[in-house]
């Protein structure tokens, strides 16, 4: 299991990706693909 304080990066980092004021809709929808494809939810 990855540190605290990593965890918390990568929560805040998905947390601002999803609200989709920082990353453009199209970046947004690709790392949502890529973030399930890595999971293996392949749609």
């Amino acid at each position: 299991m990855a540190p605290k304080k990593q965890r918390d990066a990568f929560s805040d980092f998905c947390d601002a990706a999803y609200e989709g004021t920082v990353l453009g809709s199209k970046t947004t929808l690709m790392l949502k693909l890529a973030t399930a494809m890595v999971l293996g939810c392949y749609p």
